[in-house]
């Protein structure tokens, strides 16, 4: 593994030739990854997640951030930190859950991430159940505690064990039921 790495490397990813259905504008194309910047962390990606922010960026109607092709989509990612750029050398080999640099590029076998969104993942936690924890995660506690204003005086039943994709709510509900 390189501590810092100056020369950009060759990936495979799946890029978005135009907007519209995922499975129709998709494409496996070979792209070229820049080497990690200040505060960035180039990951060995294992595994990513397809969720609505992506599939509206793909179809153009995500409007925060909206692209234009030819782009590669995907807001999570989840790998081993190959190099790492000034600041970050501390997470060179280290398993990972992150949010690639302006919130896409995941989908590759290679990615930049900020380093400051990255996550060290425990063994126990699966390279598939680690791509959930970011967007799905945070959008689980959101919709608990913001819409579902979800509180001590109010209660939630889970109606099914709780699995990594869905933490966020049950951990959410666990702790503000009443002790």
């Amino acid at each position: 593994m390189n501590q810092t790495a100056t020369e950009a490397i060759s990936a495979e990813a799946w890029v978005a030739t135009a907007l519209g259905d995922p499975a129709k504008v998709l494409e496996r194309q070979t792209v070229e990854v820049r080497a990690p910047g200040p505060g960035k962390i180039r990951v060995a990606v294992r595994a990513f997640c397809l969720n609505f922010n992506d599939i509206d960026v793909i179809g153009g109607r995500y409007t925060t951030m909206p692209l234009q092709p030819p782009f590669v989509p995907g807001m999570e990612a989840v790998g081993v930190v190959e190099s790492a750029g000034l600041g970050a050398e501390h997470l060179v080999g280290r398993r990972i859950v992150g949010i690639p640099s302006m919130a896409f590029g995941g989908y590759a076998s290679y990615a930049i991430v900020d380093a400051a969104t990255a996550l060290e993942l425990p063994d126990w936690v699966s390279d598939a159940d680690g791509a959930a924890l970011h967007y799905p995660f945070h959008l689980g506690w959101f919709a608990l505690h913001e819409r579902g204003r979800l509180n001590r005086a109010r209660r939630c039943w889970c109606t099914r064990p709780p699995v990594v994709r869905d933490q966020a709510r049950w951990c959410s509900a666990r702790h503000s039921a009443p002790a």
